[in-house]
């Protein structure tokens, strides 16, 4: 057999181990396929915590774990994720930054992968006690979801690969960024926003209509919703009070609604 048909050969079992391995994996069950290897670090996830004290700028650099950021009783970070993504913590006064550490270079020989359909995301979760002043927040995520919730914020969140959630919360000046998913804002108080997504935005604002101007755009020209009414492609509304919201969807659809006070 030649060296080509080989190769494809061995391909082709490989291929069909792996979907062998996934249809197995639908019960719950973890399997483990070696085909390469990791740099030494436990693989188990642990539930972990990092004492912090009070802080009003955050910044957050994340890539496979999910952020939150929700009120609590208290300051604190709590952690579930495997060893080699235990987070960096800094604090330098009132100055608070959480980084995932990066992936250390490794001399691969196999690959490595688990499944396990049903095994809990990694994850950072920050806690602050309620009635807090906004904290500053550059909230930067590669390839998982930020969910924000009950914590006056100002500054920048996004995700480059996962949803946006923001709920029951006021914000000044935010600024929003899912390049390939969702953004979903529920039941905030709104100064200025600009909102980019690349799917649906869904937004609930706690206020009057009349008291935001609206720019409004989806580049495929699907639905822009405004309470209730549906137009295509585009909305525009001027106001001079200051408030603005802009938001602007790739591939989605951009709802908005006012919840009038």
């Amino acid at each position: 057999m030649s060296k080509k048909k080989l190769l494809t050969v061995a391909g082709l079992m490989i291929i069909a181990g792996l979907v062998l391995m996934v249809s197995s994996g639908l019960n719950g069950a973890s399997r483990r396929v070696v085909i390469g290897g990791n740099n030494g670090a436990s693989d188990e996830k642990k539930k972990g915590t990092v004492e912090i004290a009070e802080f009003d700028e955050l910044t957050i650099d994340a890539g496979d774990v999910d952020v939150y950021l929700e009120e609590g009783d208290h300051y604190g970070l709590e952690y579930y994720a495997r060893e080699a993504a235990t987070p960096e913590v800094v604090q330098d006064g009132k100055k608070l930054s959480i980084k995932e550490p990066k992936k250390q270079p490794v001399t691969v020989y196999f690959f490595q992968f688990d499944i396990n359909l049903k095994e809990q995301s990694s994850y950072y979760k920050i806690t602050v006690p309620k009635d807090i002043a906004p904290i500053k927040v550059d909230i930067k995520n590669t390839d998982d979801l930020v969910n924000i919730n009950g914590v006056d914020i100002d500054g920048k969140v996004a995700s480059s690969t996962d949803d946006i959630f923001i709920s029951d919360c006021t914000s000044s000046n935010l600024s929003v960024k899912a390049s390939t998913d969702n953004v979903t804002l529920n039941n905030v108080k709104l100064g200025t926003a600009d909102i980019q997504a690349g799917d649906d935005i869904n937004i609930s604002v706690s206020g009057k209509q009349a008291d935001y101007a609206l720019d409004l755009n989806t580049s495929c020209h699907d639905d822009i919703m405004v309470n209730g009414a549906r137009y295509e492609g585009e909305y525009k509304a001027e106001n001079t009070s200051g408030k603005s919201i802009m938001a602007k969807s790739s591939t989605g659809e951009v709802s908005i609604t006012f919840v009038g006070e």
